[in-house]
């Protein structure tokens, strides 16, 4: 337990470390229920409860119906478990603007540090919708962008890959976009890096400090996405049900299959149906059209059209805001990020360790009986 005392105390510093100023009040408030956690690792509420009580693991009650476990005390039921942590750098692009790449990244990302994943997510688009998404507005020439990390300097004074990072909460960070980023790509064609590992040198210095980095890129085809593309372990390509879309990941992944061959990138590829609408008829020939041609990448999971979805990012407000109350559709952000970080493995572990608890039980009962 001190291990996971000392990484908490350490992930605060870090967060201590982040700027915040440049932030409006938003409610970010994210943790899980009890049934979550206990979804996740297969036991029933009581044994969540009777989990977190048997070793001290603190969580708080909201209100008399509502106890929260926050991402500190959910780390720390996973690594009393032993249960993998998810890792890795996942990027979200199509060469196709509206598909929903910016809301997938916010429900990912921070459904990801509810569960105790340390979470950076990194805004490529000069837009900053992901940014502001989190209430986090970053001023040109004012606030130092990853471009004045490329360049190593702003107004004069040097510039570090730390100081463009703003903390959301402890486990949610974010390096913000401002519109000084329209000049990133045309800064890099004149420099000589290597666009393969560009962003693994520019990361570097806190790359150990996140298990997962999500990177938004813009609905484009540029040095600064293939450098994206480059770093990452894992691409999530959003479509919608129409031809616009199959078009865009057409095109993006001719993209992708150039990148592999002249760099060697081997990021895993998924694609992944957004904001699915069952009562159009076009959406299902899509659907039958992406299994056939795209089975080996297509997500099960999908995540269904949402109003209320909409209307959260439209407004700037977290996704996962406690007065959101029920949507389907953040079940399926949910079921998604199962999926596609293998967070089913929790399940699968737990249930095998009380598979063999319950077998050597049995050896020993046998065992008395036979001496008996």
């Amino acid at each position: 337990m001190r291990k996971v005392e000392k990484y908490i105390v350490n992930m605060r510093k870090i967060s201590t470390a982040c700027r915040s100023e440049f932030m409006e009040d938003v409610n970010v408030d994210l943790f899980l229920q009890p049934k979550d956690l206990a979804d996740a690792l297969g036991i029933t509420v009581q044994g969540v409860h009777k989990l977190l009580k048997e070793h001290h693991i603190e969580s708080t009650m909201a209100n008399p119906r509502q106890r929260r476990i926050y991402p500190a005390s959910v780390r720390q039921v996973a690594q009393l478990k032993g249960l993998p942590i998810p890792s890795g750098v996942v990027v979200v692009h199509l060469v196709k603007g509206g598909v929903g790449k910016t809301t997938l990244i916010h429900g990912l990302a921070a459904r990801a540090s509810a569960y105790g994943c340390r979470t950076l997510m990194i805004d490529l688009d000069q837009q900053a919708n992901l940014s502001t998404s989190f209430g986090v507005y970053s001023r040109p020439k004012k606030d130092p962008s990853l471009l004045d990390v490329y360049v190593g300097h702003m107004n004069g004074k040097k510039v570090k890959i730390q100081d463009t990072v703003v903390k959301v909460t402890d486990f949610l960070h974010i390096i913000p976009a401002n519109l000084t980023l329209a000049n990133l790509d045309v800064s890099i064609v004149q420099g000589t890096e290597n666009i393969g590992n560009l962003f693994e040198s520019m990361f570097k210095p806190i790359r150990k400090d996140y298990d997962l980095i999500f990177i938004d890129c813009p609905p484009s085809l540029s040095r600064v996405t293939s450098a994206a593309h480059c770093y990452a372990d894992k691409i999530l390509l959003p479509v919608n049900t129409d031809r616009f879309s199959l078009d865009g990941l057409e095109l993006t992944l001719e993209h992708l299959s150039l990148l592999q061959k002249k760099f060697r990138a081997k990021a895993e590829l998924h694609v992944v149906i957004n904001k699915f609408d069952a009562r159009q008829k076009l959406g299902f020939e899509v659907i039958n059209e992406l299994a056939s041609e795209y089975r080996d990448m297509l997500c099960e999971a999908y995540i269904t059209v949402s109003k209320q979805i909409d209307n959260s990012i439209a407004a700037n407000e977290c996704l996962w805001n406690p007065q959101q109350g029920k949507n389907a559709a953040l079940e399926d952000f949910n079921n998604l990020l199962m999926e596609v970080f293998n967070l089913k493995t929790w399940k699968d572990q737990m249930a095998g360790r009380r598979k063999s608890v319950g077998s050597s039980s049995h050896s020993r009962k046998r065992e008395v009986v036979a001496h008996g």
